[in-house]
């Protein structure tokens, strides 16, 4: 196990530490822990230790009206936690596909959930982030960042949340009582803020990647890259791991912030919104040239391209020697991670943005039509 991948399995052990009463039952196997915020929380890699295999089947199919799903769920014990781009967000049963609870907000929400001790945490777009009880979807405390919150939470290894918004501040707040523990403003924000032990690393429309101290909101480095961006970093062994709109993949070293490669093989101009999954030596990642790009870790050259429709926004994740992945061409993918070999699709019939998570042994993601879908193996492995 190398040393960034002991990193995220400290914080995912942390995450699920700190679901307490909602951590999954003593008959979950414990090869399959939760996702219990955008990209699996921590160093942001996307990966889980084990995911489905295809073909897939349909467990169940959650529907909203008037709604859609930009963002991923989490996955906490024997609960979906989703938030819609309308106004609400829903706590699903992983089994049976029924609603536990919908909390109804002043706007809608383009983040993810983070799920930890007992309460869910998200922001919106009226700027509102939120703690809500995680078995009740009652609301326990709420601060005001006063913009649009793109951000998805992660969790700090205090136990303390951190975000940014639109306005460009980065916030850490005390998860018990929401109160502001330090505030940083910087730039235009919209993704999340990887976490890398007591470092914080994010990236905004400045041009620039900022590594942050966790403890106090004091910048330790500042490293420009060639255009704005909205997608959230990857810390890997290899560096930090950021695309851009400029149709490059930035991989940083983050002790120097000297630039370790850039990928550039997309079309010019192409934006890359999807934030990357890191493992096995590859950096995959999404981009608006419809194609999923899988990239060598250590050199920054192309191992495999796999083309679909539609942009593909979708942040994937990687399980078992596989990567899951959305587009906007309405189909959900499972291809070979070492190939890019198209194993499976689904035809959801809308564009699909979101991310997927995986836990439990099943696959759930979203689509902008309003529908959530979780997925398990149809020969049940």
């Amino acid at each position: 196990m190398t040393h960034r991948m002991r990193i995220a399995f400290t914080i995912l052990c942390l995450l699920t530490f700190a679901t307490g009463a909602l951590a999954a039952p003593a008959t979950q196997p414990a090869s399959q822990p939760d996702w219990p915020a955008f990209h699996g929380g921590g160093p942001l890699l996307g990966v889980a230790p084990a995911a489905p295999a295809p073909p897939l089947k349909l467990r169940w199919t959650y529907r909203v009206d008037k709604a859609g799903f930009a963002n991923s769920a989490a996955i906490v014990g024997d609960t979906v936690y989703i938030a819609d781009d309308t106004h609400s967000v829903h706590a699903i049963n992983l089994k049976t596909g029924e609603r536990r609870w919908a909390f109804r907000g002043e706007d809608g929400f383009a983040a993810a959930p983070l799920v930890a001790g007992g309460r869910v945490f998200v922001g919106d777009k009226h700027g509102l982030f939120r703690a809500l009880d995680a078995a009740t979807g009652r609301e326990l405390w709420k601060y005001d960042s006063e913009d649009i919150i793109n951000s998805s939470p992660n969790l700090t290894p205090d136990g303390n949340v951190v975000f940014a918004n639109d306005g460009g501040r980065v916030a850490c707040l005390d998860a018990a009582k929401g109160k502001e523990i330090w505030k940083l403003q910087i730039a235009q924000t919209n993704g999340a803020v990887a976490v890398d032990g007591s470092v914080g690393w994010v990236a905004s429309c400045d041009r620039t990647l900022r590594s942050i101290d966790l403890k106090d909101g004091t910048v330790l480095q500042e490293v420009g890259i060639d255009r704005e961006t909205g997608a959230a970093p990857a810390v890997t062994e290899q560096g930090v791991v950021v695309g851009t709109a400029g149709a490059k993949v930035w991989c940083i070293e983050p002790n120097t912030g000297r630039k370790t490669w850039t990928y550039e093989q997309m079309d010019e101009e192409t934006m890359v919104y999807s934030s990357a999954a890191c493992a096995d030596g590859l950096v995959v990642v999404g981009a608006r040239d419809n194609n999923v790009h899988a990239i060598d870790a250590k050199t920054g050259k192309r191992k495999w391209v796999f083309q679909t429709q539609g942009e593909v926004d979708s942040s994937p994740a990687i399980g078992a020697g596989r990567v899951y992945v959305g587009s906007g061409d309405g189909k959900f993918y499972v291809l070979e991670l070492k190939t890019g070999k198209e194993l499976w699709h689904f035809e959801a019939g809308k564009p699909i943005t979101a991310g997927p998570a995986i836990a439990h042994g099943v696959v759930v993601v979203g689509d902008d039509g309003g529908r959530v879908y979780c997925f398990e193996a149809k020969n049940g492995t």
